[in-house]
């Protein structure tokens, strides 16, 4: 099955609209190396994943302690050294991302929120040396930048070194008609070796005695106002935070989370970045109707929250998912009403946020709230993705960013087909098109429009003009050119 950070590895390639491995090539100049060793007492083995540095001498066991070190990427390679200079030296068996890309992808917004961090895997050989290994790492990556945070280890006083009990070596199970990693209990059963965004350990294991003695932790008082935000349920998470609803200050809000060091997007901006951006945006378009009202921000601990109205209706995916006129439904001429309104209030507030000088990254279905109770009159950049801005907003592009130029040329490339002829599986211009802000305002206009074929779903790349209806009404959305 694909994990998150394989996934994001098949859309990078801009070059053809399908997906397909990267076109970034893993460049010698950006691979990671380790301390120099005797290769007669090592065996270097390189996968696309992993580097492995494993010692002649290590008969490591199936399972136990083992230390992740987590590392920032403008230090990486730096940390890297000194930390395998002692590994080497202690004859401690390791592994680490191998390239640049490969843990900037593993860092990405979209990735596996489960495994991010874990930069190097260190594999002691007994609960001695797991001990014995802590302070001196912490003296070594105490010199360098705070990296993320590894949701599924424990920090060892409050570093860039973590680190949980698992497997060593690859054992899987059939639970349920997938593959688990398992280990062992001491009664020689398996169990789940379990991959959870929280620190976890089996029933069977306790911490050493030196770990439960002389590991810190934050004071709690550093998360007491978490409980001001009256968290009821998480919406979505993401490697770069959670989206949650709550109660702040008497008002039913949504509240989004930014992570530091991690959920980097193409700008290298974190989640933490992005969520003190778009705050500082919602406030310079706290006066626009339809754009969603910032009511506060906090940081706790080390991350930071925005919070922001709660929006009563349905997402614009929702509606379209409830209202479509499928061949069984005759209400065509509504659903047409319906959509060009919600069309006009979109051009114009877009129209109207671009006169603020600011452009919206992430146009799709999912972050426009329509309000019915309305009658499609409010069209609110909300949902549960909220109002998602360009990370380092200055002046608006016009040219590079959502003018409505960009509309049309992103409809022209996702035409769909008049017969059943010539029809493409979804690419760069259809499932990848929320993620690409150039065509990203392809995914909300093309499927509110999609009806004069109602069966036919699937896209045909094109160049001649679109015509949407038989009536073109193409003529009334001019207003934003």
């Amino acid at each position: 099955m694909i994990n998150g950070t394989d996934y994001v590895k098949y859309i990078k390639n801009k070059s053809i609209p399908f997906y397909s491995h990267s076109n970034n090539k893993k460049d010698d100049s950006i691979t990671f190396h380790s301390a120099s060793y005797n290769k007669s007492n090592w065996n270097s083995i390189i996968t696309d994943d992993w580097h492995y540095m494993m010692h002649n001498s290590n008969d490591l066991p199936d399972q136990g302690w083992k230390i992740h070190i987590s590392a920032n990427l403008e230090d990486a390679q730096e940390v890297l050294i000194k930390v395998s200079e002692l590994l080497i030296t202690t004859k401690v068996s390791f592994k680490f991302i191998p390239d640049f890309l490969t843990l900037e992808l593993s860092y990405s917004k979209n990735a596996d929120r489960i495994e991010a961090g874990k930069f190097i895997t260190i594999y002691p050989k007994n609960d001695t040396e797991f001990c014995e290994l802590l302070d001196p790492l912490k003296r070594i990556t105490d010199q360098f930048k705070e990296g993320p945070y590894i949701l599924n280890d424990r920090p060892w006083k409050q570093s860039n070194v973590y680190y949980r009990y698992g497997g060593f070596r690859a054992m899987t199970a059939i639970k349920d008609g997938r593959t688990i990693y398992v280990i062992r209990t001491p009664d020689g059963d398996f169990i789940e070796d379990k991959r959870v965004p929280y620190f976890s350990k089996p029933d069977f294991v306790n911490e050493p005695i030196y770990i439960q003695e002389n590991n810190t932790y934050p004071n709690p008082e550093t998360f007491a106002k978490l409980d001001s935000l009256n968290i009821k349920e998480a919406l979505h998470f993401s490697n770069a935070g959670g989206v949650y609803v709550g109660k702040y200050k008497g008002h039913d809000v949504v509240i989004k989370e930014g992570r530091p060091f991690i959920g980097i997007d193409q700008k290298q901006c974190d989640g933490f970045t992005r969520i003190k951006a778009e705050y500082k945006t919602l406030m310079k378009l706290k006066y626009v109707a339809g754009v969603v009202d910032p009511i506060g921000y906090e940081k706790i601990w080390k991350h930071n929250y925005l919070i922001e109205e709660k929006i009563p209706g349905e997402t614009l995916g929702e509606y379209m998912a409830v209202n479509f006129p499928f061949p069984n439904n005759s209400d065509v001429t509504l659903y047409k009403h319906n959509a060009l309104q919600i069309i006009h209030k979109l051009v114009n507030l877009v129209k109207e946020i671009h006169q603020k000088g600011f452009a919206i990254v992430d146009f799709q279905p999912e972050n426009i709230m329509i309000d019915t109770d309305c009658t499609y009159q409010c069209c609110l950049f909300s949902g549960p993705a909220g109002l998602a801005m360009y990370s380092n907003t200055v002046k608006l592009n016009f040219n590079k960013t959502n003018s409505f130029d960009i509309y049309l040329q992103a409809l022209n490339n996702f035409m769909l087909s008049t017969n059943r002829k010539n029809m493409l599986v979804p690419g760069q211009f259809g499932v990848k098109c929320s993620m690409d802000y150039e065509t990203g305002a392809a995914g909300v206009l093309i499927a509110l429009l999609n009806i004069e074929n109602q069966i036919n779903w699937l896209p045909l790349l094109a160049n001649n003009p679109l015509n949407i209806f038989n009536s073109k009404p193409t003529t009334q959305l001019k207003v934003m050119k």
